[in-house]
């Protein structure tokens, strides 16, 4: 799971990089063309007259914002979202790992058929912490939070469960 993080977050400051150089040549070769698609944003936003001219020569007189306005508003794509690959693999990699760990601790203290049951009330008490505390960083209720990642997750370990068994009478 490191792996993929590390990967796919290295992707798409990759692609993010790329769609800024296209868009900085752009806007340096074609600045009617480029002026005219942040007309077509903000025409779209409901602007319109002279306020509409008004704010895209605002936002066209300083590159710096132009470029920021359309990797925003045309292509959708946020600098917030490029972070260091490693720092996301290091962070997606012990999620992982303490994840993983608290489902497997009751089978080191108990027979297997009461650590399934002890497994199960374990992971589905941290889910729910997991998600209330989610609420605490994002918005939301705490409660619905939890209950939602609680019931992701046991629903996501019963499709695991099921697809265990399954493939064991397949093969």
């Amino acid at each position: 799971m490191a792996a993929v993080a590390y990967t796919s977050t290295k992707a798409y400051n990759q692609y993010y990089d790329a769609q800024v150089a296209k868009e900085r040549k752009e806007i340096k070769d074609v600045p009617k063309q480029e002026r005219k698609e942040i007309y077509e944003i903000y025409y779209k936003k409901g602007f319109r007259g002279r306020l509409l001219g008004r704010i895209v020569e605002k936002i066209t007189s300083s590159k710096k914002l132009w470029l920021k306005t359309v990797m925003t508003d045309e292509l959708n794509l946020s600098s917030g979202l490029v972070v260091n690959p490693l720092r996301s693999a290091v962070i997606v990699g012990v999620a992982a790992i303490v994840g993983s760990t608290i489902p497997l601790l009751p089978f080191f203290f108990f027979s297997v058929g009461m650590s399934v049951w002890v497994s199960l009330v374990l992971s589905t008490v941290a889910l729910f912490i997991t998600g209330a505390m989610k609420a605490k960083f994002t918005m939301g209720s705490w409660m619905r939070n939890g209950v939602e990642m609680a019931v992701i997750g046991m629903v996501t370990a019963l499709v695991g469960y099921g697809l265990g068994l399954l493939l064991g009478k397949m093969f």
